[in-house]
């Protein structure tokens, strides 16, 4: 069917000046179809590629981007800007639940939301070729401020944070997304199913961080309210004098979570619920 009448092209509604009707149906056609390109076979596909999987000529392909670096340009800047689910300001900050709890059902949501076959892949392509600084980073950002803030308090931490505390959680949120790279890059297919997996790595994150935030920086004198004797490797500062009893009693990831940290007898908030 023509895209034109005797008049002349119709404009949809919000067209640019002289394009077809089908214009904006087209243009996204092509980028969803230059993002799954991208995401295959990466940022080396050629537009000759793209026009191919598409059905039409590299001059149509032309019509709508100037070049490839802007169809690269706007596939990563829509790939990868990331999306903020509601539901998640709520949940992350209900600390009437375990933080345990709210990390492991925000992270499994996370990977199932937002680090997709296709984000990950690109942002993988992107970061090799040198492109995409600062996409994906926004959300990046809200996710580990909001992730620190909730982890001082359930270690009954003052709010204020240092370098080292926010690089505590960022590899937590690596380690996240590390497990999304071996699945949609590696192919990789879990023993046990993804939501066990981030499991595991929140819990390694509860034993580390509650102990590595209550640690004085190096150079200044440990707080004596929190800081408690050192362990007998590591030097690492405990709350509170550890139970030697208790410490002697196997247990598992998510009960030495529970016990890591903290503050002392009298402190009716413990460090993880």
């Amino acid at each position: 069917m023509s895209d034109t009448t005797e008049d002349g092209p119709r404009r949809a509604a919000g067209a640019p000046p002289g394009r077809r009707p089908n214009g904006l149906a087209r243009e996204r056609a092509i980028v969803t179809a230059a993002t799954d390109l991208f995401a295959e076979i990466g940022l080396d596909a050629t537009t000759r590629d793209l026009a191919a999987r598409l059905g039409i000529t590299q001059p149509l392909l032309y019509r709508y981007f100037d070049s490839k670096e802007a169809l690269v340009e706007r596939v990563l800047a829509e790939a990868l800007s990331g999306d903020w689910k509601p539901g998640w300001d709520r949940a992350l900050g209900e600390r009437a639940v375990p933080l345990r709890e709210r990390l492991i059902a925000f992270y499994a949501d996370y990977l199932d939301e937002v680090l997709t076959y296709r984000r990950v892949r690109l942002a993988l392509f992107s970061g090799l070729k040198g492109l995409g600084e600062g996409l994906f980073q926004d959300l990046r950002a809200r996710i580990l401020d909001r992730v620190l803030r909730e982890s001082r308090c359930a270690f009954s931490l003052p709010e204020a944070a240092g370098a080292r505390d926010a690089e505590l959680v960022r590899a937590l949120h690596d380690s996240i997304f590390c497990l999304a790279l071996r699945r949609h890059v590696h192919g990789w297919s879990p023993a046990w199913g993804m939501r066990e997996m981030v499991a595991q790595r929140v819990d390694t994150f509860l034993e580390g961080a509650a102990v590595g935030m209550a640690r004085p920086v190096c150079g200044e004198a440990p707080d004596t309210e929190l800081a408690g004797p050192p362990l007998s490797t590591g030097g690492l500062l405990w709350a509170a004098a550890p139970d030697r009893d208790r410490d002697r009693a196997p247990r598992g990831a998510a009960t030495r979570a529970a016990m890591v940290w903290e503050k002392n007898e009298a402190t009716p908030q413990r460090a993880h619920d």
